[in-house]
């Protein structure tokens, strides 16, 4: 027996994001799956474009999965990599783990 289920818990701010921005439990599944393995750090685990298509998602935009140890705390697509990395160094998120997947 497989198990195709990566046990990963969602905050309520992620679950209310997700369903805003319309990202679907089984889209997060498979980006779970993506993840060699969990940090236990605040960690911002940017999804590339070719990964989003491998999960069957034709996007032209990255997205951020923030988590900390097997939580998700939210869920976006990221406009312009570079004006995220700056947003994220102006606000001082600098205590993040930052992983490209």
């Amino acid at each position: 027996m497989t198990c195709n289920y990566k046990h990963i818990n969602q905050s309520q701010h992620c679950l209310l994001r997700q369903k805003e921005r319309g990202i679907s439990d089984a889209l997060l599944q498979k980006i779970m799956w993506k993840i060699r393995a969990i940090n236990y750090n605040r960690t911002v685990y940017i999804v590339s474009t070719n990964t989003l298509n491998e999960c069957g998602i034709n996007s032209k935009q990255n997205m951020a999965v923030v988590m900390r140890g097997r939580e998700i705390i939210t869920v976006y697509f990221i406009d312009d990599i570079r004006l995220f990395f700056f947003n994220m160094s102006y606000r001082s998120h600098d205590n993040a783990d930052y992983m490209i997947i």
